[in-house]
């Protein structure tokens, strides 16, 4: 019950985190997928010959050709674009540039006006687009469903320190912006094979066109999780896509270790979202001994040990982190039991645990750091100790 109740506050905090965050900014935008490894393949026909071909004929095509060589490329709608439908709805192979057509194909008119993506993507696990997002609107005079206001990206954030900066695979972090999501917001959703889904309330969030597990999403920010197939890119280009709109592109360095803990406030300072040996949560008014086990909870870690599907929601035996973690609490090195993830929780989480050194001087406020590939979490995070 009480590790049920220490879960439900990590969610919050990545769910529902408002700081403003600090730095300098996104990234750097650009338009809308135009670089990175989700432009292999360029689009021919714009998005607005399209829409018009489909509104007044029913019919549209659609041409493309690639940079490389490809094999296994599904053409793929957003649920909201189910009206209509392609052919070929999948190519065994793509031949560097040549031309190739999609034949779409709505055979009703909408009775309210349709928006959605279309994705050039790859068969294999991973659902990597190859293409930037090709919106289509198909506007109908007078239905319902008026015009979608523009997404636009304004920050990427650590969910666990609500900063700015690089981004790690497996980090939790929440996007940023206007018209990026539903107006009321959405929790979480499992696919079909129990997973956190990539697709939430009509919104999508791709780095390197690979799509992320979204943890929640509302107009204003989207929760996700960084892909793990972006772990050897130097740079990610994120895309997010709501409805029948792409954001430009924000590009951001990747490292291998970003690591912050959780607070119980979700503003990445002060308490740390933590138990205590007890199972209690560790509050001024819950310390935890000296000598005694804290169970810590971070994100931006790093890799896995062993590999774990984007989305997975961990059992009781989760992997242990790739790298070795060491802490310290009040300055003091702590011995660490465990790093790895977090039983219940998803992939992305992570979970500390570690002794408090019997010879620190106890308090309310006392600083907790972990560090992991040479990178060490904020030195603002705090536990309580008696």
């Amino acid at each position: 019950m009480l590790r049920s109740l220490l879960s439900n506050v990590i969610l919050a905090a990545c769910l529902f985190a408002q700081g403003p965050g600090s730095g300098n900014g996104p990234g750097k935008p650009t338009d809308p997928g135009n670089s990175g490894k989700g432009n292999t393949i360029q689009w021919l026909t714009t998005d607005s010959d399209i829409d018009q071909a489909l509104l007044n004929t029913g019919k549209a095509k659609a041409d493309f050709k690639s940079k490389v060589d490809l094999e296994d490329i599904q053409v793929w709608f957003t649920p909201s674009l189910s009206d209509v439908t392609a052919n070929p709805a999948k190519f065994a192979k793509i031949t560097k540039d040549t031309v190739y057509t999609i034949s779409l194909q709505m055979p009703q008119k909408p009775d309210h006006t349709l928006g959605g993506t279309l994705h050039l993507r790859s068969g294999s696990d991973d659902s990597r687009s190859y293409a930037a997002p090709l919106p289509l609107n198909v506007k109908v005079s007078g239905g319902s469903g008026g015009e979608q206001p523009k997404a636009t990206v304004t920050n990427v954030v650590s969910s666990a320190s609500g900063q700015n900066g690089p981004v790690t695979a497996g980090q939790t972090i929440y996007v940023r912006g206007s018209g990026i999501g539903p107006d009321q917001a959405e929790g979480l959703e499992l696919d079909t094979n129990g997973r956190v889904a990539t697709y939430l309330a009509d919104t999508q969030v791709l780095f390197n066109g690979i799509p992320a597990p979204l943890l929640a999403a509302s107009s204003s920010q989207v929760h996700a999780v960084v892909p793990q197939g972006v772990s050897s890119d130097s740079t990610v280009d994120i895309v997010l896509t709501f409805k029948g709109t792409v954001s430009a592109t924000v590009t951001l360095p990747v490292k291998a270790a970003s690591p912050a803990l959780f607070t119980l406030d979700g503003s990445g300072e002060g308490q740390s979202a933590a138990l205590n040996q007890d199972g209690r949560v560790n509050t001024s008014a819950q310390p935890a001994d000296r000598g005694t086990i804290v169970s810590l909870f971070g994100s931006g870690f790093g890799e896995w040990s062993q590999p774990a599907p984007d989305g997975t929601i961990f059992g009781s035996t989760p992997p242990a982190l790739k790298s070795d973690v060491s802490a310290t609490i009040g300055g003091v090195a702590a011995k660490v039991l465990y790093a790895g993830g977090a039983p219940g929780l998803v992939s992305g989480v992570v979970q500390i645990d570690a002794e408090i050194p019997a010879e620190i001087t106890p308090g309310e406020k006392v600083t907790v750091v972990v560090t992991v590939g040479g990178q060490s979490s904020p030195a603002n995070v705090t536990v309580s100790v008696d």
